[in-house]
């Protein structure tokens, strides 16, 4: 751990040594392309740390349900999930311990030339929105959806969608559900944090799903899409049946336009 810190300290003082150089041989303009620059290290930073984030959310909450199941079951556990939970947390770990001294780098670019970030230059991205979804679960079960809705903002997305995931006929899982999304900030890459309720049409019970990542917004000004990854968990819970419940933990990725 200690080399591999070594490792991106180094990286982040030749990228900062590169920019210096960079900024004295284009005289023309070179606030501009240094902000450039600087947003491009804050985006890859932003990236790495908001993705670890949400991996490491699903680790530690597969890890704290086996340690829970393990006081209230007579039964033990095998160990799997939560061991998985622990590579998976894990794994958030490296990623943003990756993206903090990128982070770092692109903030100390702009204060070092007194420059600012620079404003999201895509098309608005407010109006009708379709977002597809894929993600991979825990033993590996695929899920794949759609939702269809509106952004109210740049920031706020609300609408409704369906998806589908299957291992085999006993655990199969068909849920409708209303979207809602929010990203945080402006930037090309931004946290967003989503949450969805509705109804699990086949199994018949409640669904409910968290999902937590970044959102990375297109600058192509000829379309207004976006990238969407994160940590997910979903839960469904029957009231009726204290037994009839299950929550899932695993990964998504979305693309909107």
């Amino acid at each position: 751990m200690k080399i591999g810190l070594l490792h991106i300290s180094i990286f982040s003082l030749l990228f900062l040594s590169y920019t210096d150089a960079w900024a004295e041989i284009t005289p023309e303009g070179p606030d501009e392309r240094v902000s450039r620059q600087s947003e491009r290290c804050i985006g890859a930073g932003n990236t790495l740390v908001l993705t670890g984030a949400g991996f490491a959310m699903t680790g530690i909450a597969m890890i704290v349900e086996e340690s829970i199941h393990a006081r209230n079951s007579v039964t033990p556990p095998s160990g799997l999930q939560s061991f998985i939970g622990m590579i998976t947390a894990g794994l958030g770990g490296v990623f943003a311990i990756v993206g903090t001294p990128l982070w770092i780098s692109g903030s100390v670019i702009q204060r070092r030339y007194s420059v600012s970030s620079l404003e999201f230059r895509g098309p608005s991205q407010k109006g009708g929105t379709v977002i597809i979804d894929l993600g991979i679960f825990l033993f590996l079960d695929p899920k794949a959806g759609i939702t269809g809705g509106y952004h109210f903002s740049e920031n706020l997305f609300i609408g409704g969608g369906i998806s589908f995931s299957a291992l085999d006929r006993e655990n199969m899982y068909v849920p409708i559900y209303a979207d809602m999304r929010y990203t945080i900030g402006d930037r090309k890459c931004s946290p967003y944090l989503s949450l969805n309720l509705g109804y699990d049409i086949y199994a018949k019970r409640p669904y409910g799903e968290f999902s937590l990542g970044s959102r990375i917004r297109s600058r192509d000004t000829s379309r207004k899409s976006s990238w969407w990854a994160g940590g997910t968990i979903i839960g469904e819970y029957n009231p009726f049946f204290r037994d009839d419940y299950f929550l899932r933990y695993g990964f998504k990725a979305s693309y909107s336009f």
